[in-house]
This record gives structure tokens, sequence and C-alpha cells, in this order.
């Protein structure tokens, strides 16, 4: 584990973003990307049945997932877990409406 896990995944989701964003352009491609991330403990499994399998479930799972799932194109959506951990470092706007987990949105420019 690494104490810096929080800020090291969203700048591999700006990263990430920003390649694909590149990618789409030069290619006159339409390709986008859309990142829900959170954060806590998880439990793992690999597996091998005719093939290699990694899986991981936890609350913080369903949680980034649930966030990605309520983000647009090109915005990173990350939960209490992560606005918490990065709230003086990132500008945050919170996702308007009615949900079990608070999201925030990462501003742009960020």
């Amino acid at each position: 584990p690494l104490l810096d896990h929080v800020p090291r995944a969203v700048e591999f989701a700006r990263e990430l973003r920003d390649s694909v964003a590149t990618i789409a352009q030069s290619h006159e491609l339409k390709l986008d990307l859309i990142v829900g991330i959170s954060a806590g403990p998880v439990i793992t499994n690999l597996s091998h049945d005719r093939e290699l399998m990694f899986q991981v479930w936890g609350e913080a799972v369903i949680e980034a997932d649930f966030a990605r799932d309520e983000a647009e194109l090109g915005q990173i959506v990350v939960t209490g877990a992560i606005h918490e951990a990065l709230a003086g470092r990132y500008r945050f706007e919170r996702l308007a409406g009615e949900r079990t987990v608070a999201l925030w949105v990462l501003a742009d420019g960020e």
C-alpha cells in the first residue's frame, strides 16, 4: 500500500483521459472516457479456469461503479472518500441530485 494512493488514482485518471482525447483527436475518432473513483477496503481473487482472471469486490468497487454510472463523457467522478482526502488539493463540484452516495466531479483544469 502507498500512502499517496488517492492522488495517484486521480492523476492516473486525468492522464488517461487526456491520452484518450489526444488519440481521438489525432485519429478523428469519437472516443471518450468516463471514470469513477472511490477508496476503501476490497477483496481480491485470482483464478484460473482456461484463462487467468483477477477480480475485485467490495463497497469501494460498488461506489466507484456507481460514480462512473452517474458521470458524463469526459468526467472524473469521485465518492466522499476521495473528495475528503483531496478537497484541499483539487477543486470539485458536487454532483446535483438525490443519491445514496454523495458524488463530486473533478473540475476541469485542476
